[in-house]
């Protein structure tokens, strides 16, 4: 199957702070928010998406961009290459990139897309399948503050001043391309960061 789109739903997205970005923005026409079903998003330390097998309760979501006709296979040489895909050794490639059908408001549209090649041991699966939704929260705990990703059942670090959990929330939010949303005593939400560009 062939493509002229590319489907990202990780660092490469417009909200991200990769400079790789850039590569799509100037060179690709954003065409809008896509959906891959029959796949899953997991975090660790980078925003990693495996395929799985059909009826996933959440989509994988994402950005699809049209690739220019002049230019294309430099600018996917330049994508395989922050990917870490290698043409002559696909097994030992960090990703690995695939066509598949991509839903952008009720088109199918065929994308490439970068799927993860490697262990999940040690990551964490999104089950909402959208990276942006993914959030560092910080909560306060008694006299200390807690740093818990969504979703998580047990707080990641817990400091014992505002200032350090901040530094810790922002590190891991930059590291992973989320925002961190900042909790009063009472439980409601009291700040949103975004740390994406």
């Amino acid at each position: 199957m062939k493509a002229d789109h590319v489907f990202v739903y990780g660092t490469l997205r417009r909200r991200s702070t990769a400079a790789e970005r850039d590569l799509l923005l100037s060179h690709a026409r954003y065409v809008g928010i896509g959906r891959v079903a029959n796949a899953a998003l997991f975090v660790g330390e980078y925003p990693m998406a495996v395929p799985v097998k059909a009826g996933s309760r959440k989509p994988l979501v994402g950005e699809v961009y049209r690739l220019p006709e002049e230019g294309r296979n430099e600018l996917l040489a330049k994508l395989d290459e922050y990917e870490e895909l290698r043409a002559d050794d696909p097994e030992r490639s960090m990703y690995r990139r695939e066509v598949v059908k991509v839903d952008v408001g009720g088109k199918r549209i065929a994308c490439f897309i970068y799927w993860y090649n490697g262990e999940l041991e040690g990551s964490r699966r999104l089950h909402q399948g959208n990276i942006l939704r993914q959030q560092v929260h910080l909560v306060p705990n008694g006299k200390s503050w807690s740093v818990k990703l969504s979703g998580a059942q047990r707080s990641d670090r817990i400091l014992a001043s505002k200032e350090e959990a901040l530094k810790v929330a922002r590190r891991i939010a930059r590291k992973q391309g989320i925002g961190v949303i900042i909790h009063g005593r009472d439980g409601k939400i009291r700040k949103r960061l975004s740390v994406l560009a």
